[in-house]
């Protein structure tokens, strides 16, 4: 693969001779394989950091009655 996407380090195939003599195999599993650093893997790994953050932010959501208690 000639480079990796910036922000998740996806495989990317470009156009020199290297890249276009990858077989089809070698291209698929950078993409969609089983392997750990497949584009699938690092697609999955980065989403399940998102909701995790997502998930710990509603942990801290604040409630009508904490809001009242502010002007009360």
């Amino acid at each position: 693969m000639a480079s990796r996407t910036t922000n998740l380090g996806l495989s990317l195939l470009g156009t020199s001779s290297a890249d276009r003599a990858t077989l089809f195999e070698d291209w698929r599993q950078d993409i969609n394989g089983e392997g750990e650093n497949s584009n699938m893997r690092i697609i999955d790994r980065a989403y399940k950091t998102l909701a995790d953050r997502i998930s710990s932010l509603s942990d801290n959501t604040i409630t009508s009655a904490q809001i009242d208690a502010l002007f009360t």
